[in-house]
């Protein structure tokens, strides 16, 4: 496991990891810092069933980084708020605040210059890329096509695609099964410890990021 706190370039993985030929992308936190957007998404959502609330986007944004929408629902419902909504529903109300959000969103504040660059970079460099992300595929979509790099990505797993989702490894099982690589030819990017879990149920190559 290999912590980076700057964006690595092209040469420096494969200086690190000479055998890689793809990289599993986590999407939010990872690629993309959305928890600002996502927190105003949740106040929004608390907004409509509650009016005025004690929660701000800081509070929103720090506390719950990382976190599923579940444990975030669950975090909710015990300071007395969102009780009425299932996660299903919650993440559904959150979606379409979000979906309403995103095109006011300038795609610099979303995504660091440098990430673009390494996708692009890895792209000229023939390595397969692909995103598994526990968001829905709706947004993932949106997000990727709003910030241009869509069509970098060879395949996008979202919460949609497997029985489980991540701290699961099976997100990162499906995705190295469709892909046919070993795991000493993968590299994954995650962020959280929900993530980092997941992916060490499949390969020993796991890029920590803290660039955000």
């Amino acid at each position: 496991m290999q912590v980076f706190t700057n964006i690595p370039k092209y040469s420096e993985l494969s200086g690190l990891y000479p055998e890689f030929k793809a990289i599993l992308w986590d999407m939010d936190g990872t690629i993309m810092n959305t928890e600002p957007l996502h927190a105003l998404a949740i106040l929004r959502v608390i907004e409509k069933y509650h009016g005025e609330v004690t929660f701000s986007e800081t509070d929103l944004e720090h506390n719950y980084r990382g976190k599923t929408d579940t444990e975030v629902l669950m975090a909710i419902h015990a300071r007395g708020y969102l009780n009425q909504l299932t996660p299903d529903q919650f993440i559904e109300e959150k979606d379409k605040f979000f979906l309403d959000l995103l095109p006011q969103a300038e795609p610099g504040t979303i995504l660091n210059e440098g990430i673009k660059q390494l996708i692009q970079e890895l792209a000229s460099n023939n390595i397969i890329q692909a995103v598994v992300t526990s968001s829905e595929k709706l947004l993932t979509h949106h997000l990727l096509k709003h910030l241009d790099i869509f069509d970098h990505f060879q395949m996008i797993t979202t919460r949609e695609d497997t029985l489980e989702n991540k701290p699961s490894p099976l997100p990162y099982q499906h995705t190295m099964g469709l892909l046919k690589y070993e795991p000493n030819n993968i590299i994954i990017f995650e962020d959280s410890e929900v993530g980092i879990q997941a992916a060490s149920g499949v390969t020993p190559h796991i890029g920590v990021a803290k660039w955000y």
